[in-house]
C-alpha cells in the first residue's frame, strides 16, 4: 500500500511542477535554433538555458523583468520550454478583435477595426525588395510629408499608367509650359 501511496505523490508532484510562472532574468542567448534565457519563479527558483519556441516566421527577444509561462516535461524542472511571454511595460491598447506587433520603443504594427496602421514612432520605415513594389488602391493613394518627397529612379515616372501625363525631373528644362526632352535624365512619361 506504502509503494501506491508514494506512486500517487510523485505523479501529483509531477503535475504541480509541469507548469510555472516565472520572469525573465538574464537573455542567455539569440543564437541558434532556439533562444535560451535564464528564468526565476518564485523567490528562490531560478532555471538557466530555459528555451523559447516561436511560431514559424515570428521571432522577439523577451527583456529581462518579462513574465513567462513554462512547461516542464514530465514535471521535470530541469527541462523547461517557455510557451508563452508577454511584457506590459510595452502594451498598446488594443480594442476586442485588434491585433498588432509592437516593440519597447512605441514602434507597431496594428491591424485595427478601422485599418492598419504602421507606426515608425520616429524612426524610419524601410521597405526593401529586388522586385517590383505594388501599391492598389481602390480610393485615393496620398502621401503627406512635412519633409521633401523624393523620387529616385533609373528608369521613367508615369503618371496616370503608361502614356500619362510628363512629368519634369529637377533640372529638366521646361519651356512655355512644355516639358523639353533632357539629354541628360531623358524623358519621364
Amino acid at each position: 500500500m506504502t509503494a501506491y501511496i508514494d506512486a500517487i505523490n510523485r505523479v501529483y508532484r509531477q503535475v504541480l511542477l509541469a507548469v510555472g510562472l516565472g520572469r525573465v532574468t538574464f537573455s542567455a542567448t539569440g543564437a541558434g535554433p532556439t533562444e535560451k534565457y535564464q528564468v526565476q519563479l518564485g523567490s528562490t527558483e531560478v532555471h538557466d538555458n530555459e528555451r523559447r519556441f516561436f511560431e514559424y516566421g515570428f521571432a522577439s527577444r523577451l527583456f529581462p523583468g518579462c513574465s513567462t509561462i513554462s512547461v516542464y516535461i514530465a514535471g521535470d524542472r530541469g527541462n523547461g520550454v517557455i510557451v508563452a511571454s508577454n511584457d506590459g511595460r510595452y502594451r498598446i491598447d488594443l480594442q476586442p478583435g485588434e491585433s498588432a506587433q509592437y516593440d519597447d520603443q512605441g514602434q507597431f504594427i496594428k491591424i485595427s477595426r478601422t485599418g492598419i496602421v504602421i507606426q515608425g514612432n520616429n524612426l524610419p520605415i524601410t521597405i526593401e525588395t529586388s522586385g517590383a513594389v505594388n501599391v492598389n488602391a481602390g480610393g485615393n493613394a496620398n502621401i503627406n510629408a512635412t519633409g521633401n518627397v523624393v523620387i529616385a529612379t533609373g528608369g521613367t515616372v508615369q503618371l496616370g499608367a503608361a502614356g500619362g501625363k510628363k512629368l519634369a525631373l529637377d533640372g529638366d528644362p521646361v519651356v512655355g509650359g512644355v516639358i523639353q526632352a533632357s539629354s541628360t535624365k531623358g524623358t519621364c512619361t
